[in-house]
């Protein structure tokens, strides 16, 4: 499962953070897969998916929206981490950066085998 972790950076510390699900969706997703095998379509984050998370996000953190431009899209796709900074608001904010960053959870090998001689 693939979850994002949002962080809110004031003075170079985490002033607030929330990790959370991705909610499934019904289109391919060109931003969490890149680079990648295809994800499952239960789990795939499209572009219109990404800004509804990031506005969900953002409201659990009582913060503004940014404005996403195809550089936080691209960075996110390609490194799996975004950065907006204040100039990528529309109003004032009193932190130095807003970041997500994606978490893959590694699959665990349940299957041990045991070999006689």
């Amino acid at each position: 499962m693939t979850r994002i972790w949002a962080k809110v950076i004031r003075d170079h510390k985490i002033s607030m953070e929330l990790v959370r699900n991705l909610a499934p969706t019904r289109h391919l997703d060109p931003i969490l897969s890149a680079g990648r095998e295809p994800a499952a379509p239960a789990q795939a984050l499209s572009d219109a998916g990404f800004y509804t998370q990031l506005t969900e996000l953002c409201k659990e953190l009582d913060l503004a929206c940014p404005a996403v431009m195809q550089k936080h899209l691209r960075d996110f796709r390609a490194f799996g981490r975004v950065v907006f900074r204040p100039a990528d608001f529309m109003e004032p904010v009193g932190f130095d950066s807003f970041e997500l960053e994606r978490i893959e959870e590694k699959k665990k090998d349940s299957k041990v085998t045991y070999y006689s001689y």
